[in-house]
């Protein structure tokens, strides 16, 4: 029976980050305008809108709740998106992964170079998100 390694972080993984990161700087106009624009809406519409009826929960008021659980569901959606979606599309019609096995890089170097695009992507979102909640009001305390 043989065990399976972690993978190993080389520089080479950082090479990867920086490939997705060139690659989303073509869109990044687009993507900051929906990543501030979007919360912006829900939480006007459903946070102040809907909020108005239903009052507090627990002694929070429900803005602030609906704040709070729109940046962590902000941040694992944009994660799972980035990790599905997005590497089959590397991996499948792009051939990237193919491209960067050419190169002294090893699987291990996507892999982690992968995980550490998903994160950064997820807390661009979370970011931006909190930003927009602190500005409409929504945090109300950092403790």
């Amino acid at each position: 029976m043989s065990t399976l390694a972690p993978p190993r972080f080389r520089l080479e993984s950082l090479a990867v980050w920086r490939r997705n990161a060139l690659v989303w700087r073509r869109l990044m106009t687009a993507s900051l305008l929906l990543h501030f624009g979007e919360p912006f809406l829900y939480l006007l519409g459903i946070g102040y809108g809907l909020g108005r009826f239903v009052g507090e929960l627990d002694g929070i008021p429900y803005f602030t709740f609906l704040a709070s659980g729109f940046i962590a569901w902000s941040a694992m959606n944009v994660a799972s998106m980035e990790s599905m979606w997005s590497v089959y599309t590397r991996m499948v019609p792009q051939q990237t992964y193919e491209a960067i096995l050419a190169t002294p890089a090893q699987v291990d170097d996507i892999v982690i170079g992968e995980l550490l695009w998903c994160g950064s992507k997820s807390l661009v979102s979370g970011t931006a998100i909190l930003a927009v909640a602190a500005v409409l009001g929504a945090v109300n305390d950092w403790t």
